[in-house]
């Protein structure tokens, strides 16, 4: 859902019997996007890498975790495989 102009809000259903769900926000900008939450599980985090390629091929360039949990490349891999350097000014 774009909640504001080149912002978007993406949702996944809740973890089975865990009943977690997750919330990811995504800032598409000209030098590429900011991710913010990518979710707890791989699957998740590629659901969100989907929806954020239907909507630009600009580089994933950050993410940013609001939790102390997993690490990102135990829980976001997909998200955290595709983050790109950030190319100097």
């Amino acid at each position: 859902m774009e909640i504001a102009p080149g912002i978007f809000l993406f949702t996944t259903p809740g973890y089975g019997d865990v009943g977690l769900d997750g919330n990811s926000i995504a800032i598409l900008s000209r030098d590429g996007v900011r991710v913010f939450d990518a979710n707890w599980t791989p699957g998740a985090s590629a659901a969100v890498l989907a929806e954020i390629r239907k909507r630009t091929d600009q580089p994933v360039r950050r993410i940013v975790k609001k939790d102390k949990g997993l690490a990102p490349d135990q829980a976001n891999g997909p998200l955290t495989d595709a983050i790109a350097p950030i190319p100097p000014r």
